[in-house]
């Protein structure tokens, strides 16, 4: 099993990245995309634009798979669930958005009582097929299509350059 997918992979991570934060520079986005303060707003920024572009904040159901702490865009979005394999960083998430649901679960063992319209997937694609291969990927990309429409795919590499557009979009049930 890959590092990724242990739990305390993410509580070390968010250990040092709250090692790291000061009491006017919060770092926590350290834990998962080790860049700037300045970098990570401009990939926040970019992938706020994207989602807005294509969700309906007040009447699409969204599932956000692996949603760490809470992504900034979030916050509008009217019917949001957000899952991630880390109590650490769904216990953050919670605290930060207390209006919104957080659900501590491994994407291959969500099984929802309804679908959901998208899927947002911020920077776990290209992460899971580096450390574990792209058949496992599959099997996710899999799971998720039954039970969302459309899953948007964001990665942060790419959010760095003006114009970003989503990485990718993945058809998913009818």
């Amino acid at each position: 099993m890959s590092r990724i997918n242990q739990k305390n992979f993410w509580f070390n991570r968010l250990m040092v990245a709250q090692s790291i934060s000061t009491k006017d520079n919060d770092m926590v986005h350290y834990s998962v995309f080790r860049v700037s303060k300045e970098n990570w707003e401009k990939i926040q920024k970019s992938h706020n634009r994207v989602v807005k572009e294509y969700i309906d904040s007040e009447n699409d159901q969204v599932l956000d798979v692996g949603c760490a702490f809470g992504r900034t865009y979030i916050k509008n979005i009217k019917n949001y669930v957000g899952i991630d394999l880390s109590p650490d960083f769904i216990n953050i998430a919670k605290e930060k958005y207390p209006d919104k649901s957080f659900i501590n679960v491994d994407m291959e063992n969500y099984h929802p009582e309804f679908k959901f319209d998208w899927a947002i997937c911020s920077s776990i694609k290209e992460m899971i097929i580096r450390e574990n291969g792209i058949e496992d990927w599959e099997k996710k990309e899999e799971h998720l299509k039954k039970i969302c429409k459309r899953i948007l795919i964001l990665e942060y590499t790419p959010a760095y350059e003006e114009g970003y557009v989503a990485t990718e979009i993945i058809e998913g049930y009818e």
